[in-house]
This record gives structure tokens, C-alpha cells and sequence, in this order.
């Protein structure tokens, strides 16, 4: 085999195996199948006419190429030539073997598998029937399984008696998937009942399980019975399945409860349950105790399928030692649903106290249906009964709270009881009032239960029960005052403490034991027993939990690498301190979502130790040296003894922390003393460049610390923090950025423990040895070769994480790589390919750069945005066609990319744009105009300064600074009076860019008068150069 250096190989496309294929001709064809991308865009039936004419005249490649894209287009006209190039390639092409030829008789065959078209029927059933080419006799074989049509069936059981076992593979799918009775006894008769696994068998059997005839049944059971290879019995159990004839429940049921592999025990419950018979319901109860999870499930859903015949046996099945076999059983009841409800409330009544409280948990999973059936044992069954009716009703929740208020209100003393506790669980604000009402009931356990109930509710009971201190009746005053005492809301204070003067004494006693609980400790003393316990900690341990979402609104185009979006990330942590020895550990994972990138996992472990920061994100350590002092010294692992002094503490309650009694206080921090830390730690961190006070001052915080009321040390710490960042603030001079927003709200959750005990921490020597930050940002270049690897062959998300870092590294080995992501089948990793490819700036991007101008939205603007980064002139052309498009980001785009290139080609369709019923269009066009500096553009420009946008005003005052030309001084010195700040500021660079002399009177007195300072700066800075030129 393979004489002449040749190498005998199989190379797969779709459904096609080509044989004996030269290497360089293998690449050849790989490189016109990537072609098809190109050829297949919107409104390819206009394009039909063109691949057809290559189909006839072009030579391999191109044949290969149309031939796919015809395809995929699906056009009807395409099926006659198809069937012409089958019996022999037609065209001017010059063969180099006949591989070249069976290649394109192979494709031609699959396009018309695609075109699905019945005239194509016939000659496809002509190639089964008479070719010689074994390949594509398979191919032809398939084809006719997807087109469907019955007329084939004759010639595909030809194919099953006289064939090789890759034709009669291909045969037996095409019949499974027409799905004609006749071909049942032929695909019986080419079974291979041997033990060794066959393709073509595997093939007959799923063929018959779609035809679904029960004359395969005993076929199939010989086979599971005699196959001893899983896929041969898998296969045999999932056919049966689809066919569902009882007569195979015994031998399924053998196999569920026998077979040695744990995906057939899977796949014959699936059966049993498709079969849907009553015989099979022991069976698959008895494999509700199989070792795997996956057996189980099905075996539960399967007994669901059944249905009603299984619900007794499944009951009784909840009585079972095995806790997989009542677990199973609870899940198909809950499946079976409705149904399942009397039998389960008939169990619920049970005297087996363990099955009464199963029954519970299956009907609160069954919801609504099941709230009558309840109330009703609600009001006429035992106290234990009752209880469990009750704890069904709170976990059915919200559906369950108005048919339990009417029980509160009208029914007997232990179903008035019952309903108090079960709607205190629920804890809705709507039950609050019955239940106030509820503590007058003449019944001791009525009242005890609604009380309890309100004091599960906590915090919307607190009016209500402030209320009911002024109650006629002194038992309900007391039970109020209890209540309020319980749920520890500093607001019942004042009200509590006119209690004290009641006329009954037990409500006087019980207003004094409330208020004890809620002012066990005078704030200020509080906070100095704090401090004093939080200076003597040597170390601690502490879990963090947090959530952030960052929003990024109202982005301006100006700033090009921004674009709305919003991210949210959950961290959850843990960790240990050592005060004495300056050292920190924590591990900490981090989930982020965003719409852009989706979500993205990241496990993080942390050590510091004095100065050093070492940092392990998914097992790659870096070292950030030299951190500021500060960073230690006023760690938020602990609370911040200097900020609690200057604070002040506001006790709101008490809590319970791990078992651990505490009071609840709300911390007011000292804004100055705040502002000042966090100054110091953001010092810390490289690039920090936001003004703090200016951001603090305009947020909302919400601090919250529960204190340990023996220890007096903080057991937990919750910290709300909610702020948005402006240009101003972010220090954004670019003109007309003023509207970005970045919104972030933040809600962390520390809890503390482990005070004072022995913690020993030693960094990892991989850390100690790892790069600090600023080699890791100089090592990438070692890195491109694994991420050309991972472009190539990795998940969506990697492909696109490695398009990005190549463009950030920038070496120019990506480039091929990164052209040929272009094609990717997902949008966004085409998209990184393309910023990619412009931030590197390889002029070898820019004819595929200008065929990404047709792609989808996302793609066309980063490629307009690409080729401007460039800079090459090729690309001026498709750009000022750009300006056409409908979509307004290519159009605006294109405008700046225009810009950048400063080609004077784009002059004149620039001017046009200044017109664009799109603001971002007219503002990228003015921007672009400025850039290339033609005198051209200003009589336009003038008359954009009076367009309806100030963004567009700013760019077109910004423009004719740059373009320098004296004509435009008037309209500036009257755009000197524009509305808006940043619109005079750039009127006035522009006058200063010029540097007539005409201008230093009215620039002159915005230098005095104008009322924002940043204008005057422009202003007067305007003036200095017009005088010093």
C-alpha cells in the first residue's frame, strides 16, 4: 500500500473519509475548505449563479470551495450540476490524481445530502446501486438517510446483504433515519450476533430502534443478552426502549438490576421507564439502591413515567432501611406530581412518625396542588399530624400563606396553633397582622406560636407589636414586650421604656427584660471594651464573603476601549493572621459573570509577610515587593482600631454568631480618618491614580459589626459600600467623556474567630522564588508559542483569552494564527483576533481585516478600528464604503479609522458624514477631518459647530484647531459662547492652535469672566500661546 513515497492515509471532512491522499494535496484541500467562510455571507442566493460558473471552470480548490458553499446555500438550482460532477469532475482542471477527483464527487454528494432536494433521489439511489467507488457508495448511502425520501429503501437493503461493513454502516443509518418497516427484517438479518464490538451492528441496532417495529424485539434481546461489550448491550437496551414492547421488560429488568456496566443499568431503566409498564415497577425500586447516582436517577424517573400503578409500592418503598431507596422514591413521587398527592396525605396521616415526616417533605415539593389536601389535615387530624401538615405549608411557601391566615383566623385551637408556626416560617410581612390578632386567642399554645411567629418575622413585627403595647389586655401587652426583646430593634426602646409605667406588673417586668436585652451595654463602653480586647490580638482567623457588580454606563466613543457592560463577581475566603509576626495568609475564590466574557473561575491564595505581597491566581505566583507599611498597618483583617476611635457606634440590637451571643452595632466612621486610610493602602497598589476623598464623598455606606458580648471581640463584620465614578473623578481630560459612569456596589461579610491561637504561617518557596509583577509583564514573549496552540485548538473561551494576549504581547508570529481565527465560528473570539491583530499592526491583516468589514456588528467596527491602527492606505477604500453601511458603530468607526490613516481620498466622503443622522458618526467624522488637516473641510466644519450635539461641536472646534486655517476664527470666537463647558474649552484650544490675533479680545474676557474654571484655564492658555507665536 502507498508505493512512490506516498502515505496511506484517511482524512476526514463532514461525513467524507478520502483515501490515499498526497500530503501537499491534503493542506491544498484544507486550505479551500477554510475558504468556504468567505464564499457562504447574507444574500448568497445572489451568489449562486457565480459558484456555479466556478464549479464549471475553476480549478480543484475553487471546486471544492463552491461546492460546500452551495451546500450550506441550499439552493434547488445547484442540484443539477451537483449530479453532473458525481459520475466525473466537469470544468478546465487539470487532475493530479484521481484522489482529487473522488474528492470532489465525495463533496458534491454532501452538498446535496444539504440541499435535501427529492430530485437528487433518484441518481443517489443510481450511485448505490451501480458505482464501483466504494466511498462514495457510503456517502451516497447517507445522503439518501438525510433526504428521507422512501423510494431509496430497496437500494439501501441491496447495500445491507452484498456489503463491506463501512457500506453497510452507512446503509443501516440511512434506513434508521427513513424509518420504512420493510427494511426491518433485512437490518435483522445483518446483525452480528458475536461478541467482538462492530460499527456496522452498532449502526442496525439504533436503526431499528427508530423504526420502532416490534419484530426486532427478541432480535435485540439475543443481542443483550449475548453481547459482552457495553456499547453492543448499551445500544440494544436504548432500542428496546424506543420500541416499547412489554415483552422486553423482563430481560430490561434483569439488566437494570445484573449487568455489570453502570451506563447499561442507566440505560434499560431509561427503557423500563420509556416501556412505561406496571410490571417493571420492583425492578426499578430494587435499583433505586444501585451504587451509581446516574442508575438511581433514571430508575426514578423511569418509575415517574409510570406513573399511578407505582405511587403505592413507591410509598411503601419510603419505609425502606436504604436511604437511596427512600431518596429515590421521594424524587419519582415528586416527578409523578399531582397524582401523587391523596396517597402521600393518606401516608402523611400515618402512625410511622418517619414516614409522616417524608410524606411532609414530598408534598411541600409538590407546591400548590397539595395546599387544600394539607390545610384539611390541618383542621381535623393530631397534634403530631398537625405538625408535620405544617412544616409541608412552610416549605410550599408563598401559595400556602392565605389558606393558613384563614385557618388562624376561624379554625380549632391546635389547627389555629399549627397555622401561627407555619406562617411564622414562612416569614411573609402580609401575615403579621392575623397573627397580631392571633395573640388575643384564648388558647396559651395559639398565642405562644403566634408569638414565636413574629418573632421569626423580626423586623416587619416591630410596628405592630409597638402598637399592641397600648392593647386593652395586659396578657397581650406582656407578650408584646417579650416579643420586642426577642427580635432586638432598637426603635422599640422608647416604647418599651414607657411600658415600665404600665399597670400590670408582669408587663412592667417583661418591658424591663427586653430593654435589658436591647441596652445591655452603653455604646461608648462598648466601643472602648472593643478596642481595648482588639489591642491585645496577636492572631485571628477569618472567612470573607463578597459581592461586587461594576457598571459601566453612558460610555463615551471618545474613549474607543470602552463600551458598556456590566460585571458581577462573588469571592468567598478564608484565611489566618499574625499580628506579632506581620504575616497574612488567605485563599480565596472569585467568580465573575459578564455578558462579554461569561464566567470565569479564579482560585487565588495569598501570603504577606511585612513588606511583600505574594500572589498564586490559578497556580501562577507573582511577587509585588515593597508595599507601603501601611498596607499592614491598617489591614482590614481586623477592624481598625484608629477608625473606631474616631467613629461613632450605634447599638441596634443583639445577634447570634456561630452560637455565640453578640451585640449588633452600626458603625458611623469618621469620613476624615477613612478617607486618610484608605489613601494610604490605595498608595500601595501600582497605577492608583483616583482622587479617594473625592470618591468617598459621594458614596453611601452602610457599616455593621456584631460583638461578642463575653469576649467584647468582633465575630462579624458586614461592610455595604455603593459609589460611582465619573471622568472628572478618573481624571478623564479627553473633551466629551464627561458622561462615563462606573457604578460599583459592593456588600462583603467577614466572620472572625480562632482569637489568640497558635498560627505558624510559611510561604511557599515557589512564592519566594516567583517574578515580581513587573517581570511577569516583560516575560510574555517565552509564552506566544502555547498561545498560537491555544488559538488553534481550545475551548471558545481560551481561543479568545489567546487572541488577547497575543495583541498585547505583539509578536509577529501571531499574525497568520490570528488571520486565521477571522473564521472562527464564535463571534467574540473573532473579535479579540481582530484588536489583536490591530494592536500588533502586521500590514499582512489588512486584506482580511477589510473582509471582516461584512461580518456581524461586534466584528465589522473592531475591524474598521484595526485598519485605522494600522494605518495602511489599502485600506481607505473599503473604508469610505464603510461610511455607507446602515449599522452607525462601522460607520463611526470607519470615520476615525479614516482619521488615523490621513488619506485625503477621505476628505470628501468625511464632509458628507459631518451630515449623518447618527451624533457618534458626525463626531468621529469631525475628529477624522482634524486629523488629516485638509483646508477643505472647514467651511463644513464651521457649520458643524452649531450641530445639536455638544460632543459633535467640541470634535468640530477641536478639528479646525488642528486644520490651523483663519477662516474658521469667527464661528470659533462665537462658539465661545456655547452652552456647554467642554465645547468653549475646545473653541478656545482651537483659537490658541490658529493663533490669530482677532481672538485675544474674546478669549481674553472668557479668561475673566466665564463662569467655569476649566474654560478660563483653556482660556487664558490660549492666549499665552497666540502671544508667545
Amino acid at each position: 500500500m502507498g508505493g512512490d513515497g506516498g502515505i496511506e492515509t484517511f482524512f476526514v471532512v463532514g461525513d467524507s473519509v478520502f483515501r490515499r491522499m498526497e500530503t501537499k494535496m491534503r493542506l491544498k484541500l484544507i486550505l479551500a475548505v477554510l475558504a468556504l467562510a468567505a464564499l457562504v455571507m447574507p444574500g448568497t442566493a445572489d451568489k449562486v449563479d457565480d459558484l456555479l460558473l466556478d464549479l464549471k471552470f475553476g480549478d480543484y480548490g475553487v471546486q471544492i470551495a463552491a461546492i460546500g458553499a452551495l451546500g450550506e446555500i441550499g439552493d434547488t438550482r445547484a442540484v443539477g450540476p451537483l449530479i453532473e460532477m458525481i459520475p466525473k469532475p466537469s470544468g478546465y482542471v487539470s487532475y493530479e490524481d484521481d484522489s482529487w477527483k473522488r474528492s470532489i464527487r465525495i463533496a458534491a454528494v454532501q452538498a446535496l445530502s444539504k440541499i435535501g432536494d427529492p430530485s437528487a433521489v433518484d441518481p443517489l439511489i443510481s450511485i448505490v446501486s451501480t458505482s464501483d467507488d466504494h466511498w462514495i457508495k457510503m456517502e451516497a448511502a447517507l445522503a439518501l438517510g438525510k433526504i428521507g425520501d422512501p423510494r431509496a429503501v430497496d437500494a439501501l437493503i441491496g447495500c445491507l446483504r452484498k456489503s463491506s461493513p463501512d457500506l453497510l454502516q452507512a446503509a443501516a443509518e440511512a434506513l434508521g433515519e427513513i424509518g420504512d418497516p420493510r427494511a426491518v427484517e433485512p437490518l435483522i438479518e445483518a446483525i452480528d450476533y458475536s461478541n467482538r464490538y462492530d460499527a456496522s451492528t452498532h449502526s442496525v441496532v439504533l436503526a431499528l430502534g427508530k423504526i420502532r417495529d416490534p419484530r426486532a424485539v427478541d432480535p435485540l434481546i439475543e443481542i443483550m443478552a449475548r453481547g459482552k461489550n457495553q456499547p453492543t448491550r448499551l445500544n440494544a437496551t436504548w432500542a428496546l426502549g424506543e420500541i416499547g414492547d412489554p415483552s422486553a421488560i423482563e430481560p430490561l429488568a434483569y439488566r437494570v438490576l445484573r449487568d455489570e456496566d453502570s451506563g447499561v443499568r442507566r440505560s434499560s431503566a431509561e427503557a423500563l421507564g420509556k416501556i412505561g409498564d406496571p410490571a417493571a415497577i420492583e425492578p426499578l425500586i430494587s435499583a433505586l439502591e444501585d451504587p451509581v447516582i446516574e442508575v438511581r436517577n433514571n430508575a426514578s424517573l423511569a418509575l415517574s413515567k409510570i406513573g399511578m400503578p407505582a405511587i403505592g409500592k413507591l410509598i411503601e418503598a419510603l419505609k425502606d432501611e436504604n436511604s437511596n431507596i427512600v431518596d429515590g422514591a421521594s424524587d419519582a413521587l415528586v416527578l409523578i406530581g399531582e397524582p401523587a398527592i391523596d396517597p402521600l396525605v393518606v401516608a402523611l396521616v400515618s402512625e410511622d412518625s418517619l414516614i409522616r415526616h417524608i410524606a411532609a417533605g414530598i408534598l411541600a415539593g409538590l407546591g400548590e396542588p397539595a395546599v387544600d389536601p394539607l390545610i384539611n389535615v390541618l383542621k381535623n387530624e393530631g397534634s403530631e399530624i398537625r405538625f408535620e401538615a405544617a412544616v409541608a405549608l412552610v416549605g410550599i411557601g408563598e401559595p400556602a400563606i392565605n389558606p393558613l391566615i384563614v385557618v388562624l383566623a376561624d379554625g380549632d385551637d391546635g389547627a389555629q396553633a399549627a397555622a401561627a408556626f407555619a406562617l411564622g416560617n414562612i416569614s411573609d410581612a402580609r401575615v403579621v397582622d392575623p397573627l397580631i390578632v392571633a395573640l388575643k386567642d384564648e388558647n396559651e399554645t395559639v398565642r405562644s406560636n403566634a408569638t414565636e411567629a413574629l418573632i421569626t418575622i423580626g423586623e416587619p413585627a416591630v410596628d405592630p407589636l409597638i402598637r399592641v403595647l397600648k392593647d386593652d389586655s395586659w396578657e397581650v401587652r406582656a407578650i408584646a414586650a417579650e416579643a420586642l426583646g426577642e427580635i432586638c430593634d432598637t426603635k422599640a426602646i422608647g416604647p418599651l421604656t414607657e411600658s415600665l409605667e404600665d399597670e400590670n406588673e408582669q408587663v412592667r417586668e417583661e418591658a424591663s427584660k427586653s430593654l435589658a436585652k436591647l441596652g445591655g451595654a452603653n455604646p461608648e463602653e462598648l466601643k472602648a471594651m472593643m478596642i481595648g480586647a482588639l489591642e491585645k490580638v496577636d492572631t485571628a482567623a477569618v472567612t470573607v464573603y463578597m459581592d461586587q457588580t461594576i457598571k459601566l454606563v453612558n460610555c463615551s466613543e471618545t474613549n474607543e476601549t470602552l463600551r458598556n457592560m456590566t460585571i458581577e463577581t462573588r469571592s468567598v475566603g478564608d484565611g489566618v493572621l499574625n499580628v506579632t509576626s506581620r504575616t497574612m495568609k488567605m485563599n480565596m475564590t472569585t467568580i465573575t459573570n459578564s455578558e462579554e466574557a461569561g464566567k470565569i473561575v479564579s482560585d487565588i491564595e495569598m501570603y504577606m509577610v511585612n513588606d511583600t505581597l505574594y500572589t498564586n491566581i490559578d497556580g501562577n505566583w507573582t511577587r509585588m515587593p515593597e508595599m507601603h507599611e501601611e498596607m499592614w498597618d491598617q489591614s482590614q483583617a481586623i477592624i481598625q482600631v484608629e477608625l473606631l476611635n474616631a467613629s461613632e457606634i450605634e447599638l441596634i440590637g443583639s445577634d447570634e454568631v456561630d452560637g455565640e451571643d453578640a451585640y449588633k452595632v452600626k458603625v458611623i466612621p469618621d469620613m476624615e480618618t477613612y478617607t486618610a486610610i484608605v489613601n494610604q493602602q490605595m498608595g500601595s497598589i501600582p497605577l492608583s491614580t483616583l482622587n479617594i476623598t473625592e470618591v468617598l464623598e459621594g458614596s453611601e455606606m452602610n457599616w455593621t459589626i456584631c460583638i461578642s458580648k463575653e469576649s467584647h471581640l468582633p465575630l462579624k463584620n458586614q461592610f455595604e459600600l455603593e459609589l460611582t465614578l465619573t471622568a472628572d473623578i478618573m481624571d478623564l481630560s479627553v473633551g466629551g467623556v464627561g458622561e462615563i459612569e462606573i457604578g460599583i456596589k459592593s456588600n462583603s461579610t467577614g466572620f472572625y474567630s480562632r482569637y489568640n491561637e497558635p498560627v505558624d504561617i510559611e510561604v511557599p518557596e515557589e512564592a519566594m522564588n516567583a517574578p515580581s509583577w513587573h517581570d511577569t509583564l516583560t516575560s510574555q514573549e517565552d509564552e506566544v508559542d502555547d498561545l498560537i496552540l491555544d488559538l488553534k485548538f481550545g475551548t471558545p473561551d481560551v481561543r479568545m483569552n489567546a487572541a488577547w494576549a497575543l495583541g498585547e504581547i505583539g509578536d509577529p508570529r501571531a499574525v497568520d494564527p490570528l488571520i486565521g481565527a477571522l473564521d472562527d465560528e464564535h463571534e467574540w473570539v473573532r473579535c479579540a483576533a481582530i484588536e489583536a491583530l490591530g494592536a500588533i499592526g502586521d500590514i499582512r491583516a489588512i486584506d482580511p481585516l477589510v473582509g471582516a468589514l461584512d461580518d456581524g456588528e461586534e466584528v465589522q467596527y473592531r475591524a474598521a478600528m484595526s485598519l485605522g491602527r494600522i494605518g495602511d492606505v489599502r485600506a481607505v477604500d473599503p473604508l469610505i464604503r464603510a461610511l455607507d453601511d446602515e449599522y452607525w458603530g462601522l460607520r463611526s468607526e470607519a470615520a476615525r479609522a479614516l482619521g488615523r490613516i490621513s488619506d485625503t481620498r477621505a476628505v470628501s466622503p468625511l464632509i458628507d458624514a459631518l451630515q449623518d443622522e447618527d451624533e457618534w458618526v458626525r463626531k468621529a467624522a469631525a475628529e477624522a477631518l482634524g486629523e488629516i488637516g485638509d483646508a477643505r473641510a472647514v467651511d463644513p466644519l464651521t457649520s458643524t459647530l452649531k450641530d445639536e450635539d455638544p460632543e459633535v461641536r467640541y470634535w468640530a472646534a477641536c478639528a479646525l484647531g488642528e486644520i490651523g486655517d483663519p477662516r474658521a476664527i469667527d464661528s470659533l470666537i462665537g462658539a465661545l459662547k456655547d452652552e456647554v463647558r467642554w465645547v468653549r474649552s475646545g473653541a478656545s484650544k482651537a483659537l490658541g492652535e490658529i493663533g490669530d490675533v482677532r481672538a485675544i479680545e474674546p478669549l481674553t474676557y472668557v479668561a475673566l469672566r466665564d463662569k467655569e474654571e476649566s474654560v478660563r484655564a483653556a482660556a487664558s492658555e490660549a492666549l499665552e500661546k497666540i502671544q508667545a507665536d
